[in-house]
């Protein structure tokens, strides 16, 4: 199954995005900056419901670092990230 990839997961579009990928029955990998908003997008997103390894968070503290995206990026079978 497909995963997609978001930057922006926990801004209300892109929330609101990631839960139509989820309903249609992808996958959806986040990237977060903090432990925060990683909370927010289990608790308060509503994700859990999807199961299984549906809905991934990936921390990534600073996205300008050389090779710190490598772990949000690994396995996908396009090249492509949305935010």
């Amino acid at each position: 199954m497909l995963m997609h990839n978001s930057t922006g997961a926990t801004g209300s579009v892109g929330g609101a995005v990631a839960l139509e990928i989820l309903k249609a029955g992808y996958r959806v990998r986040a990237v977060v900056r903090s432990e925060e908003k990683a909370v927010y997008l289990r608790e308060g997103l509503g994700v859990r419901g999807f199961g299984g390894d549906a809905f991934q968070i990936v921390h990534c503290e600073d996205m300008t670092t050389p090779g710190s995206l490598d772990k949000f990026m690994e396995g996908q079978q396009l090249p492509a990230a949305w935010y």
